[in-house]
């Protein structure tokens, strides 16, 4: 007879193939608790994967919501017709394919070719554009003026501005006061 402990601390006299026994279900609970705290680790990491999904969902849904996009196609389709009105008919066949900062850079381009927009961040593009379609503004199309109002609209409208609003209006004020001092 060989003695066995069991884990509460009580001692027994088994035989040996007992003994043998009770050590291999000993070492396959150990292994087994080992599994089990992975998978509790796992689900743990999962849920919190998930948790972060259905959060990007549910900023992706409204982001999609059927006023945003109505809002967004409104605002394409808007500069695609002010850019239409300053670019050749030739250049103006690619509209449809360009995005909308390409689309702002080469309106810019058109009526200010001396301005370097190769490695403008976007907030320059925005006032440079906006400078542009503004001095052509006043130019009496009313058309045009339709437009640049709408565009103006749509950028400023969604709540008070920001900072970064703020400070792209106060770039475009001094870019219009530039541009209409010296003439171009």
């Amino acid at each position: 007879m060989v003695k066995i402990s069991l884990d509460g601390g009580l001692t027994y006299e088994v035989p040996p193939e007992v003994e043998v026994a009770y050590k291999n279900l000993k070492t396959a609970l150990d292994g087994l608790t080992a599994e089990l705290t992975t998978a509790r680790a796992q689900v743990s990491k999962m849920t919190g994967e998930r948790d972060a999904l259905q959060a990007s969902l549910k900023v992706a849904q409204d982001a999609a919501s059927e006023d945003r996009l109505q809002a967004l196609v409104q605002a394409r389709v808007t500069l695609e017709r002010v850019a239409h009105d300053f670019l050749d008919e030739e250049t103006a066949k690619s509209i449809p394919t360009l995005k909308r900062l390409d689309l702002m850079k080469l309106v810019v381009k058109t009526k200010l070719p001396d301005v370097n927009l190769d490695a403008a961040d976007v907030p320059y593009v925005q006032a440079c554009f906006d400078t542009v379609v503004r001095l052509a503004g006043t130019s009496g199309s009313t058309a045009l003026d339709a437009d640049v109002t709408k565009l103006q609209a749509d950028r400023f409208t969604p709540g008070a501005p920001n900072s970064s609003d703020k400070n792209r209006r106060a770039m475009v004020d001094r870019m219009l006061k530039a541009a209409t001092s010296t003439g171009k």
